[in-house]
């Protein structure tokens, strides 16, 4: 898989329920959902679980076959991206790439800030 190749930890599931529990078990930087993911707006369910969690990780909605009511829900949700197939990997590895150097940069200004007298 690319990311790996790219140094990313990955995981996969082929479930609401598999990925359910996954994000519940760490913090992830980023998830990719595909939007059915096995069932009619499983993807969504989760990505919304996902936009919920204490620490989000950035979210990448997946699909190749939208609707006019799933893309509008994709972007009530607010998802971080929303990846329309076909596409190139490179597209997301550059969103990816920008991203979390983004976050990385909010939490260290954070953490300074918190640091000053």
């Amino acid at each position: 898989m690319f990311l790996e190749d790219q140094g990313y930890q990955v995981a996969t599931c082929d479930s609401y329920d598999c990925g359910h529990k996954r994000l519940r078990q760490q913090a992830w930087d980023a998830t990719l959902i595909e939007m059915e993911l096995g069932r009619s707006r499983a993807g969504l369910k989760l990505a919304q679980e996902a936009k919920e969690l204490n620490k989000a990780p950035l979210v990448i909605l997946s699909t190749g076959y939208p609707t006019e009511e799933t893309l509008r829900e994709a972007l009530q949700l607010r998802v971080d991206y929303l990846l329309m197939r076909p596409a190139e990997a490179e597209d997301m590895t550059r969103f990816l790439y920008r991203e979390l150097a983004r976050r990385k940069d909010l939490r260290e200004r954070e953490l300074r800030r918190r640091a000053e007298p």
